[in-house]
């Protein structure tokens, strides 16, 4: 059985004064299963059926049945599955970390849409998480599931969601790479965005308003409209980003936002600093990309020139989807700008995009 630390996940699952108390339902278990990603345990599987008793706790029941004749792949492919159908959300994508290596061998028996709960985390390499405010790209539809007819041997390994297609990822600009000795600093920050600006210059969705900004478009992009006090507007977040601009392009420091007396955080270094902390947060391990249609966005690091950007139902971000023969591959979230709120469900007929099933290997 696994090593859980039983006082310690007692405490995090109290409902009352535990630490995920505070989360919805859905998160409050998939929190804690990923956290759970630092213990160790002899079985992997145990990851998984060493917690069913206590998620119970987080008001989360989970029909699962240990079977130790399955495979790691099988339990955590059961799991998702069970957690989507007992939730209707998609949430549990959101805990996908994919490394170098995943989808080179043909033994990989993990479906790209399966968290890999038997990996310790890994913040000098995996993004970080979007903690992201609003209503949700897919507008509140729930997940829509579909069974598939899989060949022989596939018939646990297919996801099929319904969705929208928002279009063809067509460039891409690196994103921040952690510097060694502190995953929250990354050398030449401005070096970066500059080259972020570039790519995001010319970039314009065709159903934009006619008022549409450039540097609010970036500065909200870059620090996926991260905000401590609620959802930025476009004037903070460009206040933010021509502050940070101006100190740097001076020769002036910025300063660490942890180490700003909190009255000063409100003073144009301070904003300076929250623009280049919630910035670095954001796009550390991540990627810069522009569609066919002009929308502009940040996905995961290995995404690439031909990969499509949709709106799946259950999923509060967009994802980030390869296509391979007649499937896709799961990468990531990502953040769009211009459909985080739902606006690409509101307006589907009127920009012109397509309800599809995703199929996803």
């Amino acid at each position: 059985m696994a090593c859980l630390h039983a006082r310690l996940l007692n405490d995090c699952i109290d409902q009352q004064y535990g630490y995920y108390s505070h989360f919805k339902i859905e998160y409050r278990a998939l929190s804690l299963m990923n956290d759970l990603r630092e213990r160790h345990c002899s079985r992997p599987v145990d990851k998984i059926y060493g917690m069913l008793g206590l998620l119970r706790h987080t008001g989360k029941a989970m029909h699962i049945v240990p079977d130790y004749r399955k495979s790691v792949a099988e339990v955590y492919t059961e799991t998702v599955r069970e957690l989507i159908r007992s939730d209707q959300s998609l949430s549990v994508l959101l805990y996908v970390d994919h490394r170098p290596g995943d989808f080179q061998s043909s033994a990989d028996q993990f479906p790209s849409w399966v968290p890999r709960w038997d990996r310790p985390l890994d913040f000098m390499h995996d993004p970080h998480y979007m903690f992201l405010n609003g209503s949700g790209a897919a507008a509140g539809i729930p997940a829509t599931v579909k069974e598939t007819s899989e060949p022989e041997g596939h018939s646990s390994s297919v996801l099929s969601v319904k969705g929208i297609m928002i279009g063809t990822i067509v460039e891409t600009a690196p994103g921040f790479t952690p510097r060694p000795d502190d995953d929250r600093v990354c050398e030449n920050p401005m070096e970066v965005l500059t080259g972020m600006e570039l790519l995001f210059e010319h970039a314009k969705p065709s159903q934009a308003s006619v008022s549409w900004d450039s540097q609010a478009a970036i500065a909200m992009t870059v620090c996926a409209a991260h905000e401590d006090r609620g959802n930025p507007t476009e004037f903070d977040s460009r206040a933010g980003y021509i502050l940070f601009k101006d100190r740097v392009q001076q020769g002036l420091k910025v300063p660490d936002f942890y180490d700003i007396d909190e009255k000063a955080r409100s003073s144009p270094a301070g904003e300076a600093s929250k623009f280049q902390r919630d910035t670095i947060q954001t796009c550390l391990n991540r990627k810069a990309f522009v569609t066919g249609k002009g929308y502009i966005g940040l996905g995961p690091r290995f995404l690439k020139p031909g990969d499509v950007v949709a709106v799946l139902y259950g999923l509060e971000v967009p994802a980030i989807l390869r296509p391979v023969d007649s499937h896709y591959l799961f990468l990531g979230e990502a953040y769009v700008y211009g459909i985080m709120d739902g606006e690409a469900v509101e307006n589907r007929e009127a920009w012109g995009l397509s309800e599809e099933w995703f199929e996803m290997w």
